[in-house]
């Protein structure tokens, strides 16, 4: 096979083709219900003329993150060197609509709890 490939020519399927894929992973705060989440991405990416109808835009819920609710906006894009513009024109209506909503973007974060018997030692340790 590796010979085939050096000695070959090798012919790019997808060279004519401008179509391409955005993902937009989106974390919001737990205690946020889903099916708000799933369908205003979908609505975000609905907006955006520059994001083709088939194949359709697709929202997965990911699974629950240490601190967030994980989701990802998958979209396709007629032309793939628009990737980054149309990443960025879909996070921001992002952000707008959730500030819109009181959605939540969480930031992680992680509670310590301390065992202390004698809060002398500690004042001592820290002084």
């Amino acid at each position: 096979p590796n010979s085939e490939l050096i000695n070959q020519a090798v012919g790019n399927w997808t060279h004519r083709n401008h179509l391409g894929r955005v993902d937009i992973p989106v974390g919001v705060a737990y205690g946020t219900r889903p099916r708000m989440v799933h369908d205003l991405l979908l609505e975000i990416a609905n907006a955006d003329p520059a994001i083709v109808r088939n194949p359709a835009p697709n929202v997965v819920f990911l699974g629950f993150g240490a601190s967030s609710l994980d989701f990802e906006l998958r979209v396709h894009i007629s032309e793939v060197l628009d990737s980054l513009a149309v990443a960025s024109r879909l996070r921001m209506a992002i952000v707008e609509a959730f500030e819109e909503k009181d959605i939540e973007i969480p930031f992680p974060q992680q509670d310590v709890h301390l065992r202390i018997k004698d809060l002398g030692e500690v004042a001592k340790a820290v002084a």
